[in-house]
């Protein structure tokens, strides 16, 4: 065989054997639980394809492990033995050891210094001892068939057997995707001639389309499933729930949640130690949980799904929930903070002191954990990719932790802002609102308490930080770029707090490349990369989290203080935009329906196809006037400005034109019936006066019913 042949065959074999072997570790602890005939089967299927194939390539050794594991599971197969604690043990260790040969095989190209003679030995001692009692293994063998096929069926699905897939190396995904981020650039540049040269505006909007597109396909071909990160975990929550002497079983939902490859890598190391922690100092013992009327098998759920652009994570568990006292305690013990700081913390923030470097929720140091290092990790590693870790409590009163993290590393929305000249970027996943004072309002709005800025916002006092003093900028062209003396407030949040960054100018959202920081700037802890902007300069990138840091934001306002029934109590009360129509109507809006709220020359709206339209951001808007809609009577129509707030669904965005954009609120509502009146789901009682609620119909609905309403309009 040539040599170019061999390695060809030997890396596809590698390849293959790999996927093979992370099934086993799932389908060995099903196993465990139940035999049935077409599990078994599908994992004979991987052993003896690893034997045959090692044989053929003259990896001695490697055939001799497989050609045992396949004996031992011949029995299994035919009746003989039931796999057991024992046996599922061993094999369990075969699968690992077959795993550490093959990177062996992958760096040398052989398998000559691998040698698994004692666990060959083992094997085949369990294959020749007596078999357990098989009486009643027949009896749940069609139960649990039924729950095999589609193990086997999901397993063939997610390695993409058939010829709609090709297994394409990750470095050339990550080459065409930093390609797609030059071009993203170069989009953006062409795009910023566009506004100026209106000959070359029709070809950017089609580079904008086309860029877009290709933008969103490349970052489709990254995305992976999380469940293939959750392969792994029976097999973890089997390890170490022998090794505390428990009983533990697991469960997912939204394993269908896609992330990117990178971000997936990212969070194996803290997914691993919440679940570790979550049976080592959550889970009770059997007899603790017997005691409790508990079933004495505990459980322990992984959940993911989509929200607002993030993509949250919870491990939650059903056992004795987390012991506030002990970690305040453990903190004050090792000086991580003073007793009377303690003290003045929120339970949530009491919680959060367990990640702290040192600090433990156990007073044992055991083989699994207890040494104050773990939580760290999770905290350390989630921040490091831009997410979050919050504790809440679980339903059950046991622990859940959730993990919030971005889609993506490589191209991000972001907010461009300006301060002493110098244009950064700001991630919009962390921006919480937008916030502009006149300088009269300024001055008697911002207030100084315990040596910070504050600001009251809708009652809540809100630190307030200015980026130039932070970033110790110069003030020599101190303010060249700002256009007044008001003050812009970017409201952020990061992790458990929320604060404002008051900056000269903000300019407007755009997607950004996100490009690393060189070796001599990695110690800028308040930055956490850079980015090219459409006129070819540099632009830092925000860190928020590792600001407020810095920044040492420490001021509480009332969300961060309240107790966990008073913040369940405001997940009620609702953010609402609230604006006029007509002379008088006065509506209202969930503010997470609303992208942005702008301002368009009214000379700026056109008509296409019978639709008033308006260019934006590249691209052509469709606009709804609400007066039209609701059957009422503009006063705004002779002003030279259209307010306008963007409402985006399912990617797509609209207009709608309103007279007056009047403010932002938070309020719990009482919605009262509205008489069945079109595109209105009830009326509530805000600031004091009776406001309408806005129903948004489904976008294409709303497009569809106000087409004949602005046909003919300029």
């Amino acid at each position: 065989m040539a040599r170019k042949n061999f390695d060809e065959i030997l890396k596809e074999f590698l390849d293959e054997s790999s996927e093979g072997l992370q099934q086993l570790d799932t389908l060995l602890v099903k196993l465990e639980h139940g035999r049935d005939a077409a599990r078994v089967d599908d994992i004979f299927r991987v052993i003896h394809s690893i034997k045959g194939t090692s044989g053929l390539l003259g990896l001695n050794n490697l055939e001799m492990l497989a050609h045992a594991g396949e004996d031992l599971l011949t029995e299994i197969r035919d009746g003989n033995l039931i796999a057991g604690k024992e046996i599922t043990t061993a094999l369990l260790q075969m699968v690992d050891s077959l795993r550490a040969a093959m990177g062996l095989v992958a760096e040398k190209k052989s398998d000559a210094g691998f040698n698994a003679s004692s666990l060959i030995a083992r094997l085949e001692s369990l294959k020749d001892s007596e078999s357990e009692a098989v009486l009643g293994q027949e009896e749940s063998l069609e139960p649990a068939a039924a729950e095999a096929e589609q193990d086997v069926a999901a397993a063939r699905a997610h390695n993409g057997v058939g010829a709609q897939h090709l297994r394409v190396d990750v470095s050339l995904l990550d080459k065409l995707m930093n390609m797609v981020g030059e071009l993203v650039l170069v989009r953006n540049q062409i795009m910023q001639l566009g506004h100026s040269n209106s000959a070359i505006t029709s070809s950017s909007q089609k580079l904008h389309q086309i860029t877009t597109e290709l933008q969103e396909g490349m970052m489709k071909t990254r995305m992976q499933p999380v469940s293939n990160l959750w392969d792994r975990v029976p097999r973890l929550v089997r390890d170490v729930s022998i090794t505390c002497n428990k009983q533990v079983r697991v469960e997912f939902e939204g394993g269908e949640t896609e992330l990117d490859k990178t971000i997936l890598e990212a969070i194996k190391d803290p997914l691993t130690h919440l679940i570790r922690n979550a049976i080592d100092h959550g889970i009770e013992t059997p007899a603790e949980r017997r005691a409790k009327s508990k079933p004495e098998e505990g459980t322990i759920i992984l959940r993911a799904y989509h929200d607002g652009g993030q993509v949250c994570i919870e491990v939650s568990d059903d056992g004795k929930g987390i012991d506030t006292a002990r970690i305040v305690a453990d903190a004050v013990d090792k000086g991580s903070i003073s007793a009377d700081r303690a003290a003045r913390l929120s339970e949530r923030e009491q919680k959060a002191l367990m990640f702290l470097p040192g600090v433990s929720t156990s007073d044992d140091i055991t083989k699994v954990s207890g040494r104050g290092v773990g939580m760290d990790v999770v905290k350390t590693n989630t921040e490091r990719i831009g997410g979050t870790v919050d504790i809440l409590t679980a339903s059950n009163g046991g622990a859940c932790f959730r993990l919030t993290i971005p889609l993506t590393l490589a191209i991000i929305p972001a907010l461009v802002v300006v301060s002493r000249g110098i244009r950064y970027a700001i991630p919009q996943v962390n921006i919480l609102e937008l916030v502009r004072l006149s300088a009269d309002q300024a001055a008697a709005g911002i207030e100084e308490a315990r040596g910070c800025s504050v600001y009251r916002l809708r009652g809540r006092l809100i630190p307030i930080l200015y980026l130039h003093e932070v970033l110790r900028l110069k003030d020599g062209d101190a303010r060249r770029g700002q256009q007044s003396d008001d003050v812009n407030l970017v409201i952020l949040q990061a992790g458990l707090h929320s604060f404002g960054l008051a900056v000269d100018d903000i300019n407007d959202t755009e997607e950004i490349v996100v490009k690393p920081l060189a070796r001599q700037l990695k110690g800028l802890t308040v930055c956490s990369g850079a980015t090219i902007m459409g006129d070819g300069a540099v632009a830092l990138i925000i860190d928020v989290i590792g600001l407020a840091r810095r920044a040492g934001v420490e001021v509480q306002n009332e969300a961060q203080s309240r107790t966990a029934a008073a913040a369940e109590q405001d997940a009620k009360i609702e953010r609402l935009v609230i604006f006029r129509v007509g002379k008088d109507q006065r509506l209202a809006m969930p503010l997470h329906l609303v992208a942005r709220l702008e301002e368009f020359p009214r000379n700026k709206l056109e008509t296409s196809a019978g639709q008033l339209v308006v260019q934006y951001r590249g691209g052509v808007m469709p606009v709804v006037k609400l007066a039209r809609v609701l059957n009422l009577e503009s006063d705004s129509e002779g002003s030279d400005l259209a307010q306008v707030i963007v409402y985006e669904k399912q990617g797509k965005s609209v207009g709608l034109i309103v007279d007056e954009i009047v403010d932002i609120v938070e309020e719990r509502l009482t919605v009262h019936e509205a008489d069945f009146q079109k595109n209105i789901r009830g009326r509530a009682v805000i600031q004091g006066r009776v406001t309408d609620l806005l129903e948004i119909p489904h976008i294409s609905e709303l497009w569809t019913g106000a087409a004949e309403t602005v046909r003919g309009v300029n």
